[in-house]
């Protein structure tokens, strides 16, 4: 499996072949990755098993699917799994602890925004905020009810999040860039940067 890395603004993106991924086999790739520098990352795999970058030890192994993770420095992250279960961590992922989401949605994708804020959004236009490095968390309105599937922040009060047929932006209140239509397309990533990118797919629903 290869892995690709772009610091250009995405001009570029060169495989980093030299980077090392332990993951079991070939039949548990990683699906899943977070990274504070090109040295500093976690990572987690098809069979739920959660990495340290360069770090043959699983760390943890949740019974749930997990659907992303973050962290906002070296010791303190979170995962969502299904059903609006949260874990987070405050050694680096040695140990997790189960926190309570107020949400029995599926959590889709997760995002820092400072030294110890961080979002996660998921299924119904479901966003929640933690503001203590993920151990607990509050819901956050983006007025819908579509699944939203990815969430990126610039900084503290700048974020965007995306998903079917839609995408939302947080500046000082949220607000619709984009309405859904008869041909909706399903928003699936977004980066931004110096400059922005979306992937997506089309879905016909007439």
């Amino acid at each position: 499996y290869d892995l690709f890395y772009s610091n250009d603004g995405g001009l570029n993106w060169p495989s980093r072949s030299t980077w090392v991924f332990y993951y079991g086999s070939i039949f548990n790739p990683p699906i899943g990755f977070y990274f504070l520098s090109e040295s500093l990352g976690w990572y987690f795999t098809q069979e739920n098993e959660i990495y340290q970058y360069n770090n043959s030890g699983v760390l943890y192994k949740p019974t749930n699917n997990i659907q992303c993770l973050a962290f906002t420095n070296q010791n303190s992250g979170w995962v969502a799994r299904q059903a609006g279960l949260i874990l987070s961590t405050t050694d680096g992922g040695s140990s997790w602890s189960s926190r309570n989401s107020g949400t029995t949605a599926t959590l889709h994708a997760s995002c820092t925004s400072t030294s110890n804020e961080g979002w996660i959004v998921g299924e119904s236009g479901t966003c929640l905020h933690t503001k203590d490095n993920g151990a607990s968390w509050k819901a956050s309105s983006t007025g819908v009810s579509y699944g939203l599937n990815d969430v990126f922040f610039l900084d503290k009060n700048h974020g965007w999040a995306v998903g079917s047929g839609v995408i939302r932006y947080t500046g000082s209140s949220p607000s619709e860039l984009l309405p859904p239509t008869l041909l909706d397309p399903v928003f699936n990533k977004i980066g931004v940067g110096t400059n922005a990118w979306i992937s997506w797919r089309s879905v016909d629903n007439a």
